[in-house]
C-alpha cells in the first residue's frame, strides 16, 4: 500500500515542480527618461605623435594617411573622427575626440594607433605636403611624392 502512495507523491511533486520552474528572464527595453538630461559631451582636438605616409602616390589615387597618437589625459575622452582640409598642396588633417563631461573618468590615457584616413584625388603633380596640426597649432608633418597620371 505504501509503494503507490509513494509513487503518485512523487508523481505530484513533479508536476508542482514542473508548472512553477521559474521562466527565462524577459529583458525589458531601457525606455529614456524624458526628465533626464541628455549626457553632456564636447569637442576637443586630438594630439598626434606619429603621421606615416606612402613615399608617393598617383596623381588619381586615392591618399591613405595613417595617425596615431592621444584622445586626452584620461579615460572620459574617446577618439571620433579625422577631418581634413586642402590648400594650396598641402593637406591639414585634425583629430576631433568626444570629452564625456559627466561620467567616472578612468585614469588611463587613452591612445590611438594607425587610424586610416583617406584623401581622395586629384592631386597635382610634385610634392604634397601633410600636416597632421596639434591643439596648440603646432603640427607633425610629411611629405608624398604626387606621380603624374599616365
Amino acid at each position: 500500500m505504501r509503494l503507490p502512495t509513494l509513487r503518485v507523491a512523487w508523481a505530484v511533486t513533479a508536476i508542482l515542480c514542473a508548472t512553477c520552474s521559474p521562466k527565462a528572464p524577459v529583458e525589458t527595453p531601457v525606455v529614456p527618461d524624458p526628465d533626464e538630461p541628455e549626457p553632456r559631451t564636447e569637442e576637443v582636438r586630438m594630439w598626434f605623435s606619429a603621421l606615416q605616409l606612402p613615399a608617393s602616390v598617383g596623381a588619381n589615387e586615392v591618399l591613405v594617411a595613417r595617425v596615431s597618437g592621444s584622445n586626452g589625459p584620461d579615460g572620459c575622452y574617446e577618439f571620433d573622427r579625422l577631418e581634413s582640409t586642402r590648400e594650396n598642396g598641402t593637406v591639414e588633417l585634425v583629430g576631433i575626440a568626444v570629452h564625456h563631461l559627466d561620467m567616472y573618468c578612468p585614469l588611463i590615457i587613452p591612445t590611438f594607433e594607425g587610424v586610416e584616413h583617406r584623401i581622395s584625388p586629384p592631386f597635382s603633380p610634385g610634392v604634397l605636403r601633410v600636416v597632421a596640426r596639434q591643439p596648440d597649432g603646432s603640427y607633425i608633418e610629411g611629405t608624398v611624392s604626387v606621380q603624374s597620371a599616365p
